[in-house]
């Protein structure tokens, strides 16, 4: 009895040994859509002015980030929300073609609404075409 792992299952064996608090996985991954935490600086400011105004800064930062982030969502949303009302158009569209086509009553429907192609007849201009092999 051999015993063999795929390289997804070692990758996700070396996560577990080099970080054994995270649920990481090479084929699972997901982002954590838990609250949104604060940034914390590794140096603790001392109480001054300017702290007071650098917290604010990065406050107004973090504020314009998250704005920007909430207004690509809605755009992604509404993307998504008018494909959804095509589809829905398009599968009625569907379901009523289908319902001509079984009761019998379906109207010959164009599928290509672009010019009429030219007659396949044989002209003069068909005839002045040469023939030209090249060898590679």
């Amino acid at each position: 009895m051999s015993t063999s792992l795929s390289i997804v299952g070692i990758l996700n064996i070396r996560l577990a040994i080099d970080y054994p608090n995270s649920n990481a996985s090479i084929m699972y991954h997901s982002p954590n859509r838990g609250q949104i935490r604060p940034k914390f600086s590794s140096m603790p400011r001392q109480r001054s002015e300017a702290a007071a105004f650098l917290d604010s800064y990065k406050l107004t930062v973090e504020k314009k980030r998250l704005q920007q982030e909430l207004d690509s969502l809605n755009q992604r949303r509404d993307q998504i929300m008018q494909r959804l009302a095509t589809i829905d158009q398009q599968v009625e569209n569907l379901g009523d073609r289908a319902e001509q086509y079984r009761t019998g009553h379906h109207q010959s429907i164009p599928q290509n609404t672009s010019k009429p192609a030219a007659s396949a007849s044989p002209t003069d201009e068909s005839s002045s075409f040469e023939t030209l092999f090249v060898d590679y």
